[in-house]
């Protein structure tokens, strides 16, 4: 449990709209933290013992989602608020640059809500309104690292509007998909969007914000 009241560091008192939350170890600040992000513009890294805010940006545009990068970058993806067709997925290297707030790299992305680290492939999947975009860094692990575009998977014809990104735990290199319609799953194996998994007529709904599973396969939804 996290308050922005009570951690140090924090420049908001309070935040509201909270969009994403992912535990990871840090290789820059050498500890595991919780990176999160909410939709008015916060994105933070929080030491996971002490709950200090350790790093953050408060200038973002309708924060969905972020990851970290295995080095300790930042990589958040934002919607554009009310005009979708502003959204973007945007780069900080703030291991290489001690920690500084400034991005490297922006790359236009209509609705832009979940992203991933693809640890197999070395790839970043993101998701927006019409599918799943694969990118790989260029320069990685420099000042001047920057998104480069590689892949483009689309949604079969009768969903749009992707939310949720996640690992299907237990089963690498798949991806929990949530969208207007249905709640799919992405192979970056096959890079196929689909609904033919196990428990799928149990599992899906209309406009999901998020999904999940657990170790012992029970999902959350």
């Amino acid at each position: 449990e996290w308050n922005p009241r009570t951690s140090s560091g924090c420049s908001y008192w309070s935040i509201n709209g909270m969009s994403d939350a992912k535990y990871r170890w840090s290789e820059y600040y050498q500890k595991y933290v919780v990176i999160a992000c909410n939709s008015r513009g916060w994105v933070g890294i929080i030491d996971y013992n002490t709950k200090a805010t350790l790093w953050q940006v408060t200038n973002e545009t309708d924060v969905h989602s972020v990851e970290m990068m295995p080095n300790g970058d930042l990589v958040v993806i934002c919607s554009g608020g009310s005009n979708i067709e502003n959204g973007y997925v945007r780069y900080f290297p703030l291991s290489q640059n001690n920690g500084a707030k400034t991005y490297s790299s922006t790359y236009a992305f209509k609705s832009g809500h979940g992203v991933c680290w693809d640890p197999e492939r070395n790839i970043l999947w993101a998701l927006g309104w019409d599918g799943v975009r694969g990118y790989i860094v260029r320069d990685y692990g420099t000042t001047n690292a920057q998104l480069v575009h590689i892949k483009s998977i689309n949604f079969p014809s009768q969903d749009i509007n992707g939310h949720d990104l996640s690992p299907v735990y237990g089963q690498p290199g798949k991806y929990w998909i949530t969208a207007n319609s249905y709640i799919w799953q992405f192979d970056a194996a096959t890079e196929t969007i689909t609904r033919s998994y196990s428990n799928y007529g149990t599992v899906t709904g209309a406009a999901a914000k998020g999904v999940a599973n657990f170790e012992d396969g029970t999902v959350v939804v």
